[in-house]
């Protein structure tokens, strides 16, 4: 894993490059927390960190953070935590999901 100050890099077994980065979600307003708070429990996890994993043409996230991220983790681990992150659709594609909701 090669260390940065902002994300680490790792390739994948099929020679994938990725970055894997910690996502903090930001303060919000009392009100905008409320609303946060009256989500279905399965939106609700993202008031929690989680980490995004970036390709060339995709990304993923994981979320609860998996304990050892902060203590460089091997590229195994990331590849292996890569694999059970949801795929995170294109702009164009996660419009049109909201759309049909």
């Amino acid at each position: 894993m090669s260390e940065h100050k902002d994300y680490c890099e790792f390739r994948d077994s099929a020679g994938v490059r990725w970055k894997a980065y910690r996502v903090e979600p930001q303060r919000v307003s009392p009100a905008l927390e409320r609303l946060r708070n009256s989500l279905p429990a399965e939106l609700q996890e993202r008031r929690q960190p989680w980490l995004l994993f970036e390709a060339p043409n995709e990304r993923r996230r994981l979320s609860p953070v998996p304990a050892g991220w902060d203590q460089n983790a091997s590229d195994a681990e990331l590849e292996g935590w890569c694999a059970l992150a949801d795929r995170i659709p294109p702009a164009p594609e996660r419009r049109e999901d909201d759309r049909r909701r």
